[in-house]
């Protein structure tokens, strides 16, 4: 099993880095898919904002903040995921 890495580890494996920005890219871009109806019933999703970190980091190639993305790994999609699984649940009973 793979340890997980600290920051510096992160930044400094290349292959590392550019897919969890792959996946953040993915991540956003689905999120446009999502229809208005189910957005709203799920208000404790930042739908506005994963789309706009999308767009940040599909447009800002030379300025995106490593930190940021590190924060956003570490605090943000852990909640994110719990979110999206509850909904995926909900959706399950309809």
């Amino acid at each position: 099993m793979c340890e997980e890495p600290d920051f510096a580890g992160f930044v400094a494996s290349e292959l590392v880095y550019d897919a969890t920005l792959r996946n953040l890219e993915l991540i956003g871009e689905a999120a446009t898919h999502i229809p208005d109806e189910v957005r709203s019933s799920s208000p404790k999703i930042p739908w506005r904002m994963i789309i706009a970190t999308r767009n940040r980091l599909i447009h800002g190639y030379l300025g995106i903040d490593q930190e940021t993305v590190w924060s956003i790994v570490r605090a943000e999609i852990p909640e994110l995921l719990r979110e999206l699984e509850a909904l995926r649940e909900r959706c399950r009973t309809l």
